[in-house]
């Protein structure tokens, strides 16, 4: 899911400017939001979402690309 997201940011960046992070935190956690999983979840657990989302979001995109700067290889 992240690296879909980096990959599609990419794609709608001038060549010369860098992927940031807060864009693709911004994709995935709309990505998460909409999930019917996210829903069924919150409901399950009687769970209000605030942050939940967004921090979720920062983690998974950390994971993946652990330095501020997204290098997107293209070879992939």
């Amino acid at each position: 899911m992240v690296k879909k997201a980096a990959e599609e940011i990419k794609a709608c960046v001038a060549e010369n400017e860098h992927v940031r992070a807060g864009d693709v935190i911004a994709t995935v956690e709309h990505g998460i939001r909409v999930s019917h999983e996210f829903d069924h979840h919150l409901s399950l657990k009687k769970l209000t979402q605030l942050y939940w989302a967004n921090r979720f979001a920062e983690y998974i995109v950390e994971q993946n690309y652990p330095h501020a700067e997204i290098i997107i290889d293209e070879e992939q």
